[in-house]
């Protein structure tokens, strides 16, 4: 079976985000440009209301590189991070 995608998850557990991204890990998602935003791994997501947002969690270990595409620590994800919302899919 395929991974889902962020905008899947988006929809399947209607939080209303115009941009999902979707790592099984939670270490590495590609740029967002739209908000608001999810970023999902294999048991839950987080979500940013708007880029301030986003950028408030380098406090908690993600990164937002110049190139627009954003990490969190590897040992953790973002399971770890405040906000964190678990849910079972």
């Amino acid at each position: 079976m395929a991974s889902p995608t962020g905008k899947d998850l988006n929809r399947r557990y209607r939080v209303h985000a115009k941009t999902g991204r979707y790592r099984e890990t939670g270490d590495w998602y590609a740029p967002i440009r739209n908000f608001p935003a999810t970023l999902w791994d294999a048991k839950g997501y987080l979500r940013f209301e708007m880029e301030r947002d986003l950028e408030r969690y380098a406090q908690f270990g993600l990164n937002i590189h110049p190139s627009g595409q954003i990490t969190a620590p590897k040992e953790s994800g973002i399971a770890a991070m405040p906000g964190y919302i678990r849910v079972l899919y």
